[in-house]
């Protein structure tokens, strides 16, 4: 029953519907129309402000979404209600907020379904709001035609009494205008990155970058205010460029890029865009932030050649975050994780999905490692590449330790070394496990020639010092001293991969499989699957790539690895194949 009539321009005042809710009887509390995502409310125009004062008898159902950005175990959120917006002929930028609310809420914004949501590049929040434990998204892009699903969500289940309010507006936009670095404190017909942020940190919405090359000039490393160094984020925020290969922001080893310097809880959305030439004394030579309040969501961003005397040289972050179709390379750490270090513990939601992690290196000497990925948060790694990674300790490829956990799905691990200055101490070419967790999951990938340096060079996939791992359908050539004996698991003998990293379509590069390779049709029968069970349509390299499409004998089955074989292009027959 609602019991107050809703209105884009007068919202209720929260805490006054919470106090008559709590005056009104059991049966007239009814709960909110919009409980149901079925029955979601319509949003016909912005500005849109809607409250809802019968939380605590909102549902959830079955197929509520996981919200990834929640900082706890991984799970639905509580009391859940849901709006729709389509979107019109042009892109549109828009703040979400529940600041009115009364009561620790969450907001998603998803495309697609019950059962095939889709989160949209930034469209998830905790306590990002100035009154937290309120929720805000900031400068959030949403296509032309297209509709979009918003779920409020309470951070954990409850039948006490409360009060929603959404407010949803356009957002802000900051347009750059130059490359030159410039720090005047005003973004207008003269705006430069710097200010950009800068004006954005003050009134946060999106900002918008040209098909150029943003050099950061200004020096002064280790100041907090956006004024000097690196760009200092300070409030949620959308940073959007044209494309990786078309926009550059470089800070020319003045400092590192980005710095989440501010402690609010908030979301930032980085896209379409490169990071490099960041340099660092300390962690996170690309991107760092080090509160775990926040999300950090990266979709088609080029992260190569930073470097930091510390941890994570291309992104160093603490907390839930996102990365899909993304390229980190070529960077440098002094200590763990050269392309990535990620932190946050079993509360923290990691997802890499569709991206390439090559070339890094992790220079830590006595302990750690982790040329490609350090990780100590809840790690999912799903259709990627982890390929000539490089650590002076361990795990080549892939490190995970402390409390985290992993899931690894459909992904390449392949040619990568640890145990690279040959002192002995060091193990785990591809993949080294030291977490705790028994939760640990490695399911249809390949791990393959990947080594422990020293003299001679020893084939070492895998090795283990911490926790259970359930494996099944993978292809491992040295299985060192981790145990594969899952179903459909395969140890020994070529995996029937092209050594050549190179660019085999879609948005990064890729390991293209053999003709004849024993990765083909040889996944999991059932499907080869997300952690949530939901079938992959796609192989790393998204659309047209399907998976299941080649099948060598019905009914087809996926491959093995982050590349479904189709045909091979005959370029291909140029290079030797593992």
């Amino acid at each position: 029953m609602r019991l107050f009539p809703r209105s884009s321009a007068v919202p209720v005042r929260p805490l006054a519907m919470a106090a008559l809710a709590l005056l009104l009887p059991a049966h007239v509390l009814a709960q909110p129309a919009n409980d149901a995502w079925a029955n979601r409310e319509a949003i016909a125009s912005l500005p849109f402000s809607d409250t809802e004062a019968a939380i605590g008898s909102a549902t959830v159902e079955a197929s509520d979404p996981i919200v990834v950005c929640r900082l706890g175990p991984a799970s639905q959120g509580g009391n859940t209600v849901w709006y729709t917006y389509t979107t019109g002929a042009s892109t549109q930028y828009v703040n979400i907020s529940t600041a009115g609310s009364d009561y620790d809420t969450m907001i998603s914004v998803y495309t697609g379904s019950p059962g095939s949501f889709e989160l949209v590049a930034g469209g998830c929040n905790d306590d990002g709001a100035p009154s937290a434990p309120r929720s805000r998204i900031n400068g959030l892009r949403l296509s032309p035609g297209t509709t979009y699903s918003i779920e409020g969500a309470r951070f954990s289940p409850s039948a006490a009494a409360a009060s929603w309010q959404l407010v949803v507006t356009t957002a802000p936009l900051y347009t750059v205008t130059k490359t030159a670095d410039t720090a005047d404190g005003v973004c207008d017909a003269d705006c430069s990155l710097r200010e950009a942020v800068g004006a954005s940190n003050a009134s946060p919405g999106a900002v918008l970058l040209g098909a150029q090359t943003y050099t950061l000039t200004i020096p002064g490393a280790g100041e907090d205010l956006d004024a000097t160094g690196d760009l200092d984020v300070r409030s949620g925020m959308g940073v959007y460029g044209a494309g990786p290969d078309l926009t550059k922001i470089d800070a020319g080893a003045l400092d590192r890029v980005f710095h989440g310097a501010s402690t609010e809880p908030w979301t930032l959305v980085i896209s379409d865009l490169a990071i490099e030439g960041g340099s660092v004394t300390g962690s996170g030579g690309g991107i760092h932030s080090a509160s775990p309040n926040r999300f950090v969501d990266l979709r088609r961003v080029a992260v190569r050649s930073n470097d930091a005397t510390g941890d994570g040289a291309g992104i160093d972050l603490v907390g839930p975050v996102t990365v899909i179709e993304v390229t980190l390379s070529g960077n440098s750490a002094g200590g763990n994780g050269g392309g990535a270090s990620f932190g946050g513990g079993a509360d923290a939601t990691v997802e890499v999905k569709s991206s390439t992690i090559s070339g890094n290196q992790a220079n830590s000497l006595s302990s750690g490692g982790g040329g490609g990925i350090h990780s100590t948060a809840r790690l999912r790694l799903e259709n990627s590449t982890v390929s000539g990674n490089g650590a002076w300790h361990s795990g080549g490829g892939v490190l995970v330790g402390g409390a985290g956990s992993f899931e690894i799905r459909n992904s390449t691990i392949f040619n990568n070394s640890a145990e690279n200055n040959a002192d002995g101490l060091g193990t785990g070419g591809g993949l080294r496990i030291e977490s705790s967790s028994s939760a640990n999951v490695l399911t249809n990938s390949v791990l393959a020639l990947n080594v422990h340096a020293g003299f001679p060079l020893v084939p070492n996939d895998c090795t283990q010092s911490g926790g259970t791992v359930t494996t099944s359908y993978n292809h491992v050539t040295f299985p060192g001293a981790c145990t594969f004996a899952g179903a459909g698991d395969v140890t020994g003998g070529s995996a029937g991969l092209y050594a050549l990293l190179q660019d085999n379509g879609g948005p990064t590069l890729t390991h293209a499989i053999v003709a004849g390779s024993p990765l083909i049709d040889s996944g999991n029968p059932a499907g080869c699957t997300d952690y949530l069970g939901r079938v992959l349509l796609w192989d790393q390299r998204g659309a047209p790539f399907a998976r299941t499409t080649d099948g060598n004998s019905p009914p087809a089955v996926c491959d093995k690895g982050a590349f479904e074989y189709l045909s091979t292009p005959a370029e291909l027959t140029l290079f030797t194949a593992e």
